[in-house]
């Protein structure tokens, strides 16, 4: 294995996009491949920590990058196919794993390594992870939370509390308080409808209720203020759209725009990503969902901006990490910093 062969290369630059009013330039941060043959970053904290993996020969490998620590790959157990990776504000990973012939949900701690948190021969899926260490998850079609070695079944309790034909389940988003949100699925007049319930305060609770049958609505984010974007669509067809949910504000607005807001991030308000924001302080920052590949041009040597950039996780700050093909063998993983005017 090549993997420790070559040094990382890193390459900075700066490069200006289109509406200078509203956005700042970009100091571009290319991660290298490590030895590897191509990279790519699969979200990035409030710290600015990125999460993301190195490929080579059909193995992945986890590693996380900081600006002072550089590149470092995470040691985990033998095994080289991981995925469902979620990162949280502490710098701690949980993901999925295929080891011994059998699936394992894991979390990866900088002080306490390895834990296994299920292991199954069903499918598993990592949902949501938040910064108090909760994991949101999927085993086959039932849904838990994993609370530090606590296992807790979700749809057991959803079907208690709410009796129905409940075929199917996903889960969907948890917040920094615990709280979370699942879909789940039923047939009313033999027609498939969708239905989102928030998990709180020891109760499943109906997100707008008031809905009919043919209506299906489904949560696209949910924050720690228990805001929300949620998709409605007509199961026998007709118009849909996706609507900003404060309950705490009764605000129910529709949003003309919202392009992959990320869960646990503040959402934009007025359902308009790209706009750069002031929070109470007066900070500047991004709200989610900025297309940063409609704003690199292509004019540099060594990248191919519009046709190959994929983006995958953008911080509050507007720290953007994806994914983009270079003059070199294989893509590579990027970060993105916005170089904010009324930073000094």
């Amino acid at each position: 294995m090549k993997l420790f062969r070559y040094a990382m290369f890193i390459l900075v630059f700066t490069f200006s996009i289109l509406s200078a009013e509203d956005l700042p330039k970009y100091k571009m941060i290319d991660l290298g491949v490590f030895g590897t043959d191509q990279s790519n970053a699969i979200a990035i904290n409030e710290k600015g920590q990125v999460l993301g993996s190195c490929e080579e020969g059909g193995c992945r490998y986890i590693f996380l990058w900081d600006e002072l620590n550089g590149l470092k790959l995470i040691d985990l157990p033998e095994g080289c196919n991981y995925w469902e990776l979620k990162l949280n504000n502490n710098g701690q990973i949980a993901g999925v794993g295929y080891l011994d012939s059998s699936l394992k949900a894991f979390l990866w701690d900088q002080n306490l390594g390895f834990w296994e948190l299920e292991t199954s021969k069903d499918e598993i899926e990592i949902a949501a992870f938040n910064d108090k260490g909760q994991v949101l998850g999927r085993i086959g079609d039932e849904i838990f939370l994993w609370d530090h070695g606590k296992k807790t079944d979700m749809t057991g309790m959803f079907r208690e509390m709410i009796p129905g034909k409940w075929d199917s389940f996903q889960a969907v988003a948890l917040n920094n308080h615990g709280h979370l949100v699942l879909n789940a699925n039923t047939t009313p007049q033999d027609i498939w409808v969708q239905r989102s319930f928030l998990w709180k305060d020891g109760s499943f609770k109906m997100i707008l209720p008031e809905k009919g049958w043919e209506t299906s609505t489904q949560v696209v984010a949910f924050d720690d203020d228990g805001n929300m974007v949620i998709a409605l669509y007509n199961r026998r067809g007709g118009e849909g759209g996706q609507y900003f949910i404060s309950q705490a504000r009764n605000i129910f607005a529709p949003c003309q725009r919202v392009d992959s807001i990320r869960n646990g991030l503040p959402i934009a308000k007025d359902c308009l990503p790209g706009k750069l924001k002031k929070d109470g302080q007066g900070k500047s920052y991004f709200s989610n969902g900025i297309q940063i590949k409609k704003l690199f041009k292509d004019e540099f040597p060594y990248y191919n901006f519009p046709n190959s950039t994929v983006i995958r996780d953008q911080n509050s700050k507007g720290y953007v990490v994806g994914q983009i093909d270079t003059m070199f063998p294989g893509s590579h993983a990027f970060l993105a910093i916005p170089q904010l005017t009324n930073e000094k």
